[in-house]
């Protein structure tokens, strides 16, 4: 009775508007559940709401411990940029952050682009199609991942491509603002190039695409947004790879052209996505990738997939009709 009453408690600070909604992460159920201060680790199980708009739900895709904790953006003119600006909707305030590494099967789950099912993780579902824009705090030297699907585990989940707009403390290196669009392969069906992401596709780091410098050469954090379309009925995990991401809130729309800003109250906003696309923004493209995994596979046909059967993936997971990519139905391969 009294998980039940926590989570009915727990409602979020969050505003919807005809084809916009946002939400910010409610850490008050932290609270309940034994963190009266920030940074103080409590055991938060599977399935917890930390938020919900009228078409996206916010929970933990896995038990871990969480702890809340103030967020800071880069520091431009000595004032810290701290606060995400959406039109006249603002989002500041504690972010939520988990205590393990994601993983799958104990490993990175970036190194071959496969879904986490352990870990800090969170989990969105969508009730209607748009496009989901996460409010993180991010570092250039970390993997940032997200997986579609609608299985009860890691499964039933595939990696797909988004576009991520990060700020720096002022690194000249990156800009103070930069950004990158993750492409995935585009078979058939797929929204402005986000396809699925093929298997032993390594996700990297921003720095890689906007330095040449290793992992370790920059280091630079700042507020951050990771944006990608969604679809009703579908859900989504969003994570950090090799590290916690700490999430402050969310936003959705059904347009994809957010303008985005971050502030301190004395200097200009910095813009980080501007009608949707990320600043300064460099595209990495995937599809190449696809090369190998599609060099032996013939007589590929474009007619729809039989749904009275099973149907399956490459990797020879049970899928429903609302994959996307190449599948296996009756022993043929199709492009759904």
């Amino acid at each position: 009775m009294k998980k039940n009453l926590l989570l009915c408690i727990a409602v979020a600070i969050s505003c919807t508007a005809g084809a916009q909604e946002y939400a910010a992460v409610d850490t008050t159920v932290l609270q309940g559940l034994g963190a009266t201060t920030q940074k103080t680790k409590v055991a938060v199980p599977s399935g917890t709401q930390f938020a919900a708009t009228d078409n996206v739900i916010l929970t933990t895709a896995y038990a871990d411990q969480y702890q809340f904790l103030s967020v800071d953006g880069p520091k431009v003119d000595n004032t810290s940029y701290n606060t995400f600006n959406v039109g006249n909707i603002k989002i500041k305030g504690n972010g939520l952050q988990g205590n393990t590494n994601p993983t799958r099967g104990g490993a990175n789950s970036a190194n071959t682009s496969v879904a986490p099912d352990a870990g800090a993780v969170f989990k969105f579902d969508v009730k209607k199609d748009g496009y989901l824009y996460i409010l993180h705090k991010a570092s250039s030297n970390k993997q940032y991942e997200v997986s579609e699907g609608n299985g009860t585990d890691a499964s039933g989940y595939q990696t797909i491509g988004y576009q991520f707009a990060g700020s720096d403390a002022g690194n000249t290196a990156l800009g103070t603002a930069y950004g990158y669009i993750l492409n995935g392969g585009q078979l058939s069906g797929e929204d402005q190039n986000y396809g699925h992401l093929p298997v032993g596709y390594n996700i990297q780091w921003p720095e890689v695409y906007f330095t040449g410098d290793p992992a370790s050469a920059i280091k630079t954090t700042g507020l951050s947004i990771i944006k990608f379309p969604v679809y009703a009925t579908l859900s989504y995990l969003v994570n950090a790879c090799g590290s916690k991401m700490t999430l402050l809130g969310f936003y959705f729309d059904t347009t994809g052209n957010a303008t985005i800003t971050i502030s301190n109250g004395v200097s200009n906003d910095i813009t980080l996505m501007e009608a949707g696309i990320p600043a300064n923004a460099k595209t990495i493209d995937a599809i190449s990738a696809y090369a190998g995994q599609l060099a032996n596979i013939k007589n590929i046909v474009t007619t729809p997939a039989q749904t009275k059967d099973f149907i399956y993936n490459l990797a020879g997971q049970r899928v429903n009709k609302s994959y996307k990519g190449i599948v296996i139905n009756n022993r043929k391969k199709y492009i759904q």
